[in-house]
Protein backbone atom coordinates (compact mmCIF):
# COMPACT_ATOMS: atom_id res chain seq x y z
CA UNK A 1 0.00 0.00 0.00
CA UNK A 2 1.46 3.25 -1.08
CA UNK A 3 1.91 6.28 1.33
CA UNK A 4 1.63 9.90 0.54
CA UNK A 5 4.65 12.15 1.03
CA UNK A 6 4.76 13.74 4.33
CA UNK A 7 2.47 11.50 6.16
CA UNK A 8 3.45 8.41 8.33
CA UNK A 9 1.53 5.09 9.31
CA UNK A 10 1.09 4.29 12.78
CA UNK A 11 1.59 0.99 14.04
CA UNK A 12 -2.53 1.02 14.80
CA UNK A 13 -2.60 2.01 10.51
CA UNK A 14 -3.74 5.43 11.39
CA UNK A 15 -2.10 7.62 8.64
CA UNK A 16 -0.79 11.29 10.53
CA UNK A 17 0.60 13.97 8.38
CA UNK A 18 2.14 17.51 10.35
CA UNK A 19 -0.14 20.77 9.78
CA UNK A 20 0.21 22.50 6.46
CA UNK A 21 0.14 25.51 7.98
CA UNK A 22 1.55 27.35 10.78
CA UNK A 23 -0.11 26.03 14.25
CA UNK A 24 1.05 27.47 17.82
CA UNK A 25 -0.63 26.44 21.06
CA UNK A 26 -2.81 28.88 23.31
CA UNK A 27 -2.75 28.62 26.95
CA UNK A 28 -6.41 27.98 27.72
CA UNK A 29 -9.44 28.43 25.43
CA UNK A 30 -8.48 31.09 22.77
CA UNK A 31 -11.74 33.66 22.20
CA UNK A 32 -10.39 35.74 19.25
CA UNK A 33 -7.23 36.55 16.98
CA UNK A 34 -7.28 39.71 16.45
CA UNK A 35 -4.53 42.29 14.15
CA UNK A 36 -3.69 45.49 15.26
CA UNK A 37 -4.24 48.50 13.10
CA UNK A 38 -0.10 48.85 12.38
CA UNK A 39 -0.06 45.02 11.37
CA UNK A 40 2.42 44.23 14.08
CA UNK A 41 0.98 42.17 16.64
CA UNK A 42 -2.11 39.07 16.63
CA UNK A 43 -4.09 39.82 19.81
CA UNK A 44 -5.24 36.64 20.79
CA UNK A 45 -7.86 36.90 24.60
CA UNK A 46 -7.38 32.95 26.35
CA UNK A 47 -10.34 33.25 29.18
CA UNK A 48 -10.44 29.43 30.26
CA UNK A 49 -9.52 26.54 32.59
CA UNK A 50 -6.16 28.80 33.45
CA UNK A 51 -5.75 32.25 34.56
CA UNK A 52 -6.97 34.35 31.57
CA UNK A 53 -4.23 36.08 29.34
CA UNK A 54 -3.84 38.54 26.39
CA UNK A 55 -1.39 36.58 24.22
CA UNK A 56 0.14 38.82 21.37
CA UNK A 57 1.54 36.84 18.73
CA UNK A 58 4.04 38.21 15.80
CA UNK A 59 1.45 38.02 12.75
CA UNK A 60 4.14 36.42 10.33
CA UNK A 61 5.46 33.47 12.39
CA UNK A 62 3.00 33.28 15.64
CA UNK A 63 5.93 33.53 18.01
CA UNK A 64 4.24 34.90 21.13
CA UNK A 65 5.98 38.57 21.36
CA UNK A 66 4.83 39.04 25.03
CA UNK A 67 1.73 37.76 27.83
CA UNK A 68 -0.12 40.25 29.61
CA UNK A 69 -1.65 38.28 32.40
CA UNK A 70 -4.97 39.77 33.37
CA UNK A 71 -7.45 38.46 36.25
CA UNK A 72 -10.72 38.80 34.07
CA UNK A 73 -11.23 38.73 30.47
CA UNK A 74 -14.25 38.47 27.48
CA UNK A 75 -14.64 38.84 24.22
CA UNK A 76 -12.66 40.29 21.07
CA UNK A 77 -10.36 43.12 21.87
CA UNK A 78 -10.76 46.11 19.86
CA UNK A 79 -7.72 47.43 17.78
CA UNK A 80 -7.15 50.96 17.68
CA UNK A 81 -7.95 52.59 14.21
CA UNK A 82 -4.37 53.55 14.06
CA UNK A 83 -0.98 51.96 15.73
CA UNK A 84 -0.66 49.10 18.12
CA UNK A 85 -3.18 49.88 20.84
CA UNK A 86 -6.62 48.05 21.63
CA UNK A 87 -9.67 47.63 23.87
CA UNK A 88 -10.64 44.47 25.93
CA UNK A 89 -13.24 43.86 28.45
CA UNK A 90 -12.65 42.67 31.86
CA UNK A 91 -15.57 40.19 32.15
CA UNK A 92 -16.79 40.12 35.64
CA UNK A 93 -14.55 43.03 36.67
CA UNK A 94 -16.89 45.48 34.61
CA UNK A 95 -14.31 47.64 33.05
CA UNK A 96 -12.55 48.28 29.31
CA UNK A 97 -8.68 48.63 29.39
CA UNK A 98 -6.75 50.30 26.87
CA UNK A 99 -3.13 48.11 26.25
CA UNK A 100 -0.26 49.33 23.82
CA UNK A 101 0.76 46.03 22.16
CA UNK A 102 3.85 47.20 21.57
CA UNK A 103 5.31 47.01 25.45
CA UNK A 104 2.41 45.29 26.95
CA UNK A 105 1.36 48.34 29.01
CA UNK A 106 -2.46 49.08 30.57
CA UNK A 107 -2.56 52.63 29.87
CA UNK A 108 -6.17 53.47 30.55
CA UNK A 109 -9.41 51.99 32.09
CA UNK A 110 -12.89 52.83 31.58
CA UNK A 111 -14.85 51.72 34.61
CA UNK A 112 -18.58 50.60 33.68
CA UNK A 113 -21.59 49.83 35.84
CA UNK A 114 -21.02 46.62 37.86
CA UNK A 115 -22.64 43.36 36.52
CA UNK A 116 -22.48 44.74 33.05
CA UNK A 117 -19.52 42.25 31.79
CA UNK A 118 -18.54 43.93 28.90
CA UNK A 119 -18.34 41.84 25.51
CA UNK A 120 -18.52 42.83 22.24
CA UNK A 121 -16.70 46.54 21.35
CA UNK A 122 -17.66 48.41 18.17
CA UNK A 123 -15.72 51.78 17.40
CA UNK A 124 -17.82 54.69 15.30
CA UNK A 125 -16.66 55.44 12.22
CA UNK A 126 -15.61 59.14 13.36
CA UNK A 127 -13.31 57.38 16.25
CA UNK A 128 -15.23 59.47 18.89
CA UNK A 129 -17.37 56.93 20.60
CA UNK A 130 -17.38 53.35 21.98
CA UNK A 131 -20.18 50.67 21.59
CA UNK A 132 -20.28 48.07 24.50
CA UNK A 133 -22.13 45.53 24.49
CA UNK A 134 -23.47 44.16 28.27
CA UNK A 135 -23.44 40.40 28.01
CA UNK A 136 -24.85 40.02 31.66
CA UNK A 137 -26.77 43.45 31.88
CA UNK A 138 -28.61 43.16 28.68
CA UNK A 139 -27.47 46.93 27.58
CA UNK A 140 -25.44 48.72 25.23
CA UNK A 141 -23.56 51.80 26.47
CA UNK A 142 -22.22 54.19 24.01
CA UNK A 143 -18.88 55.50 26.02
CA UNK A 144 -17.13 58.49 24.81
CA UNK A 145 -13.36 57.95 24.19
CA UNK A 146 -11.72 61.50 24.93
CA UNK A 147 -13.79 61.65 28.53
CA UNK A 148 -14.19 57.76 29.01
CA UNK A 149 -17.88 58.91 29.97
CA UNK A 150 -20.47 57.00 29.53
CA UNK A 151 -23.14 58.65 27.23
CA UNK A 152 -25.58 56.86 26.30
CA UNK A 153 -27.82 53.53 27.45
CA UNK A 154 -30.31 51.25 25.17
CA UNK A 155 -31.36 47.65 26.36
CA UNK A 156 -31.97 45.33 24.62
CA UNK A 157 -32.94 41.57 24.66
CA UNK A 158 -31.09 39.18 26.40
CA UNK A 159 -26.70 38.51 25.84
CA UNK A 160 -26.59 41.24 23.51
CA UNK A 161 -22.81 40.17 21.57
CA UNK A 162 -21.74 41.49 18.17
CA UNK A 163 -21.69 44.88 17.72
CA UNK A 164 -20.78 47.10 14.16
CA UNK A 165 -21.72 50.57 13.38
CA UNK A 166 -23.12 51.55 10.36
CA UNK A 167 -21.04 53.09 7.75
CA UNK A 168 -22.47 56.85 8.18
CA UNK A 169 -22.04 55.95 12.35
CA UNK A 170 -26.11 56.67 12.57
CA UNK A 171 -27.00 53.27 13.65
CA UNK A 172 -25.53 50.36 15.64
CA UNK A 173 -25.92 46.69 14.69
CA UNK A 174 -26.40 44.54 17.94
CA UNK A 175 -27.14 40.92 17.47
CA UNK A 176 -28.17 38.74 20.89
CA UNK A 177 -26.78 35.76 21.53
CA UNK A 178 -29.18 34.05 23.64
CA UNK A 179 -32.76 35.52 21.48
CA UNK A 180 -31.47 35.04 18.00
CA UNK A 181 -32.28 38.15 16.48
CA UNK A 182 -30.19 41.47 15.38
CA UNK A 183 -31.84 45.19 16.49
CA UNK A 184 -30.55 48.10 14.63
CA UNK A 185 -30.59 50.61 17.07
Amino acid sequence: WAHAAGWTLLPTEWSIALPPDLVVATGTMPESAVPTSDGAHLLVVESGALPPVIRILDPATLATQRVVDRKNLYGDPLADAQGAGFWVGTGNESNLVHVDASSGALDRTIELPKGFWPGGLARSPDGKTLAVSGDLADTVLLVDLASGKLTSVAETAKHPAGLVFSRDGKRLYVSEFYTGVLHAI
